[in-house]
């Protein structure tokens, strides 16, 4: 859970990539950028609706994916080792 956890937190978490007069570009996604939008910082905080980019977000979920199956056949290995050591 923390693990997946921290994957979604890497995907949503805004990152100011681009700056210019009183706007700022933010980008979201972790290894690849799958969406951006623009702030406008100084006048009331306006914000236009993301646009998003298919291949990237595909790419990102195949590899959130294959490293949430490393981290369950990782704990399951541990699990079984474990129990074959106490004799079960």
């Amino acid at each position: 859970m923390f693990v997946a956890g921290g994957l979604m937190w890497a995907n949503v978490y805004g990152r100011c990539v681009e700056q210019w007069n009183e706007c700022c570009q933010f980008e979201h996604g972790w290894p690849f950028d799958g969406a951006f939008h623009t702030v406008e910082i100084i006048k009331g905080g306006e914000t236009y609706p993301p646009e998003f980019r298919t291949l990237p977000l595909i790419f990102n979920a195949l590899i959130a994916l294959s490293i949430l199956f490393a981290v369950w056949f990782l704990c399951e290995w541990l699990i079984r080792r474990r129990d074959a050591r106490k004799g079960r």
